[in-house]
């Protein structure tokens, strides 16, 4: 069985490298360097494999034809890799492991009716006026990510090491929680309101696309792709129009709005991590969570430095820490748990 799950993982993996490359087949000096890399590990690998195995293999792959095996790829496009961990808690404590349990999760008398297919969680009815609202809990580990379906219709995508607390149905005003990073898709509704809970600070919307990251110890960005949305704390709130950002400190009461190109800031939905200008500490926080690894940088001064890129989350981590050591110019050695990061000498 593990066998099995094994090489399902593995053929998907290489099926959305295709996909990455040819995303990026544009882009010429970032695609070179890709495919040197992917070359030299294509070599070392023909190394341990026969010519016999790999026609071998190659013949497996076509015959598993994709639209027939397990879907990596949701309704919509966008990617939902495969990981281990993320666990529904329901409103009694029970806590459901969604890796081990597909379908219908609960269907008591006054629930709504949540189901679990394919990487997704959806809630498919609303209760009556007169029910008791459970609040129900998504928590989505470092590795991992996940998509929920709410039942007014909204949609939303959890990011690695995220939770969410949402009631089953709303009855008022559609209010939820979130700790980590989610991209919202939100149904409209004039009459109600969705707002999102990120610490001391709120997002309040009527129906829009958006992107919130509330890590614990970092700052809070939110970041409108379409519609527009209210963002800050009581009494000091700030609207976005799409392609704009707001960032709160926790320890200032400003608000800063600047423009930006928000597709940047929603890619991890699609399976990738687009960077433009960043510096190497947001690069390696997002990969950190993507891979579940930690990272130590060996001077502070390395933090500030910043680069651009693309890194494709079905790579694996040891090709993406080559491009990146390629790119930026720094070096990698890992020492148990833990990747240390140095510049080149």
């Amino acid at each position: 069985m593990k066998e099995e799950k094994d090489k399902k993982r593995e053929y998907h993996r290489l099926k959305r490298s295709i996909e990455f490359v040819r995303a990026y087949d544009k882009e010429a000096c970032w695609d070179r360097l890709v495919r040197r890399l992917r070359e030299r590990r294509l070599r070392r690998l023909a190394v341990r494999v026969s010519a016999a195995a790999a026609v071998l293999l190659a013949g497996v792959f076509i015959g598993l034809s994709y639209p027939g095996g397990e879907d990596a790829v949701a309704g919509d496009g966008s990617r939902l890799s495969e990981f281990q961990g993320v666990t529904l808690v329901l409103d009694d404590g029970k806590r459901v492991s969604l890796d081990e349990r597909e379908g219908s999760i609960v269907e008591e008398e006054g629930s709504a009716r949540i189901s679990n297919e394919g990487r997704q969680l959806t809630y498919e009815a609303e209760k009556t006026a007169d029910t008791v609202v459970r609040r129900n809990r998504l928590i989505v580990p470092r590795g991992g990510e996940y998509r929920l379906n709410l039942a007014d219709g909204t949609r939303i995508w959890l990011n690695a090491g995220s939770e969410l607390e949402y009631p089953e149905t709303f009855a008022g005003k559609r209010e939820v929680r979130l700790e980590g990073e989610a991209y919202f898709e939100v149904a409209k509704d004039s009459a109600r309101p969705f707002v999102v809970h990120a610490g001391e600070c709120v997002v309040e919307v009527l129906g829009t696309h958006f992107n919130v990251s509330t890590y614990p110890d970092e700052t809070l960005c939110a970041t409108l792709a379409e519609g527009s949305v209210r963002v800050g704390r009581q009494g000091n709130m700030k609207l976005l129009r799409p392609n704009e950002q707001a960032i709160v400190r926790r320890e200032s009461e400003d608000i800063l709005v600047r423009e930006v190109d928000a597709s940047q800031y929603i890619s991890w939905v699609q399976g990738r991590y687009v960077f433009k200008n960043t510096t190497l500490e947001d690069v390696f926080a997002q990969v950190g969570r993507w891979y579940d690894v930690e990272f130590r940088f060996a001077a502070d001064s390395l933090r500030e430095k910043r680069m651009a890129g693309v890194i494709s989350r079905s790579e694996t981590l040891e090709f993406s820490l080559g491009v990146l050591e390629r790119v930026a110019g720094i070096r990698f050695e890992q020492r148990g748990d833990t990747i240390h990061i140095s510049a080149k000498r």
